[in-house]
């Protein structure tokens, strides 16, 4: 945890952990108010404050995307704080690291119509303004006569709740089982072909890769 970017050591190591965990820990350490107070900026809810998520150049744009979906929802749930601003890419690497950074900047009324001047500097990432609608939330279920949150179905009834992307959606359990079914109809058919395809121009598991993950869908 926290290591250099020329793997100077870091302050903690501990087993890979979810990546909630790993953000948590990060932010607390930003802006936790601990003992030994390892954060030297003091935050404000109403600060204007730009994200910075850096690449140290092995994570993919799908691992990104979800380190600032996870970010972001821990800033506004646990301080009660937007960016103004994010900056998410390859800024500083450590050739292919599979790792990430964190940083958050106290901005002044001068410093946000700089950050969003155009250049054609090749190294630098443009700075977005976050999402006000496509919120983090909750898919959800309506069973009989409630609505409760969607989950990994062990049982009929049972069920975990997970965020994704969306605005908010009301889904008959019933219907949502008979699509996932088709779907998967739909792949068993057409795995040969979509395997021979992929033998020919690309290296031959995409057909398998999709019955396999078709096949472990339907018995949750």
């Amino acid at each position: 945890m926290l290591l250099g970017i020329h793997n100077e050591p870091g302050v903690e190591r501990t087993p890979i952990a979810s990546l909630d965990k790993v953000v948590r820990n990060l932010l607390q350490r930003l802006l936790g108010e601990n003992e030994d107070r390892q954060s030297f900026v003091v935050f404000a809810k109403t600060d204007d404050i730009v994200l910075t998520i850096n690449n140290l150049g092995g994570l993919s744009q799908l691992e990104l995307h979800a380190i600032l979906d996870e970010t972001m929802t821990q800033l506004r749930t646990d301080y009660e704080i937007t960016p103004k601003r994010i900056i998410r890419g390859t800024l500083v690497s450590s050739l292919n690291g599979l790792g990430f950074s964190l940083t958050l900047l106290k901005l002044d009324e001068k410093m946000l119509p700089l950050l969003d001047q155009v250049t054609d500097a090749p190294g630098w990432v443009a700075a977005t303004k976050p999402s006000t609608t496509n919120l983090s939330t909750d898919i959800r279920l309506r069973l009989r006569e409630d609505t409760v949150k969607l989950s990994r179905m062990k049982g009929k009834h049972s069920l975990i709740s997970f965020r994704i992307m969306l605005s908010f959606y009301t889904v008959d359990p019933v219907k949502f089982e008979a699509v996932l079914k088709e779907i998967s109809k739909a792949i068993t058919a057409d795995e040969p072909a979509i395997t021979h395809f992929d033998t020919v121009a690309g290296d031959g598991d995409c057909g398998e890769t999709l019955l396999a993950g078709s096949n472990g869908l339907l018995p949750l």
